[in-house]
């Protein structure tokens, strides 16, 4: 054997000699500190969203807001001629922790609605609520205002068809306005967003019983509260009642002078 081909040999096991040693050295501590180098190579191996789950975020903390409701102005204007103000639902304080992309503006409670009231010079005497649910906020916040408060359950996108919940509603504002003790105050009306249901119900009592047409009774409600009525069927329910009070009231009349 030449001399070259030795020095191969003995390089070749000097390094099988410290990759042995290495090993040994490797699998000691490895017994010894109970490590397993696995679990490193398969996060080696995941995508970076399986090894860092992303941090949640502190908007999602809190209740959920509903669907839409920053879409709406908080409150509209009292309808002028009646007793009527509509508003959105307010939501309690645990609805906007955490949500700090949100204005104060954009914040909407119980207080803020009595507030803004109060700044134009009007008197809140009693508030209807019509939402389907009782999460938004405790009804208690409006008696500690002194405020008279009425749950009328009105489930959404079918309330010109319960003609049991219009007539809840006109007993309810009726009785209201009857009594002389509330002759200055408003009725604030509110479903979620302060504009379907809510609008449907006013613009009934003022068909029904104020005597307006349909047409001036959804014009002045959608300048009220600044956003338009967008249930089509909704509209077309008030023009079907509003024929159905004129047909009453002729025959009333036919019958009166015959």
């Amino acid at each position: 054997m030449n001399n070259s081909v030795f020095r191969i040999l003995c390089r070749n096991e000097l390094w099988l000699y410290f990759f042995i040693s290495v090993s040994k050295i490797i699998l000691k501590n490895t017994a010894d500190n109970s490590y397993s180098v696995l679990p490193c190579i398969m996060s080696m191996n995941s995508s970076p969203r399986q090894r860092f789950k992303k941090k949640k975020s502190k908007e999602n903390f809190g209740k959920h807001i509903p669907d839409r409701w920053l879409n709406y102005d908080p409150v509209g204007r009292a309808l002028e001629g009646t007793p009527f103000v509509p508003f959105k639902t307010p939501l309690d304080k645990s609805f906007f922790i955490g949500k700090r992309s949100l204005s104060a503006d954009e914040h909407f409670d119980v207080e803020r609605f009595i507030n803004l009231a109060r700044r134009v010079g009007k008197t809140i005497g009693m508030v209807v609520d019509l939402t389907n649910t009782n999460r938004y906020y405790n009804k208690t916040d409006w008696e500690e205002y002194g405020i008279k408060y009425i749950k009328i359950d009105c489930p959404g996108h079918e309330v010109n068809r319960r003609e049991d919940i219009v007539q809840n509603f006109l007993c309810t504002v009726d009785e209201f306005v009857n009594e002389s003790i509330n002759a200055n105050k408003l009725i604030g009306v509110h479903c979620t967003h302060g504009l379907n249901r809510t609008g449907y119900l006013i613009c009934r009592y003022l068909i029904d019983r104020m005597g307006w047409t349909a047409t001036r009774a959804i014009s002045e409600f959608e300048y009220s509260r600044g956003h338009p009525i967008e249930r089509a069927h909704y509209k077309k329910s008030l023009y079907e009642a509003e024929k159905r009070k004129l047909k009453k009231a002729s025959s009333l009349y036919k019958n009166d002078i015959g």
